[in-house]
């Protein structure tokens, strides 16, 4: 039997070695990266997951899966390298306390390959707002309250809203509660009807971020 040259197997071994290393050098990678930040400057801890919509075995699929899911910095810096999927889309989600939640769809084909993809995002502080209503003696069937906030709203499940909201009647004792934006100024105006005579009413309360600024009307 022939036997192979030790010199053979040395001088063969460094190239598999070399030609292995290339392949995992060419593995097609998404760096996805970005700083989290709010009207006081960046966000530490702020949580970031990253998801896709991806196609398995010729199948599409309809929902997202979460395959990364950290925290930013004290910079509010963030940063995730991963290889890329068969993918429909992928999505970033930016979640922080007292802050309204932030999602982005991304297209696969508008991110680089083997690149840093930069996705920097600004979140807007929250606060809550409630709000009691109460008519108060002496009453009559035919008083009337129309209450709306007439600053501008975050629009979301639970917030605030600009609407004209209207109660009629004599027996009206009710607390209104939504989000509101956070570190502002929110302004309201009422018109009250009683005994025929409509008076309109104007005022404005700070919300601190996190906190639940209050209200009541008595009329």
């Amino acid at each position: 039997m022939r036997r192979c040259p030790l010199r053979f197997i040395i001088t063969v071994l460094p190239f598999l070695l070399l030609v292995n290393s290339c392949k995992k050098n060419n593995q097609a990678t998404i760096t996805i990266s970005g700083t989290i930040s709010d009207s006081a400057g960046t966000i530490a801890a702020a949580n970031v997951q990253l998801s896709v919509n991806e196609i398995k075995n010729g199948t599409y699929s309809n929902s997202f899966e979460t395959f990364y899911s950290g925290t930013t910095g004290s910079d509010g810096f963030f940063s995730h390298t991963f290889d890329t999927y068969n993918a429909i889309e992928y999505k970033i989600d930016v979640i922080s306390e007292n802050r309204f939640d932030q999602s982005l769809t991304i297209d696969p084909d508008d991110l680089d390959i083997n690149q840093v993809n930069t996705y920097n995002f600004y979140l807007d502080p929250q606060a809550w707002f409630k709000v009691n209503l109460q008519n108060t003696s002496p009453v009559d069937s035919n008083d009337f309250l129309l209450f709306q906030i007439t600053s501008p709203q975050p629009s979301c499940s639970g917030c605030c809203n600009n609407l004209v909201l209207p109660f009629p009647g004599e027996f009206i004792d009710t607390t209104l509660k939504c989000m509101a934006a956070g570190n502002d100024v929110l302004h309201l105006s009422w018109t009250v009807t009683k005994f025929g005579f409509p008076n309109q009413f104007e005022d404005s309360l700070y919300c601190a971020t996190g906190d639940t600024a209050e209200y009541s009307i008595s009329y």
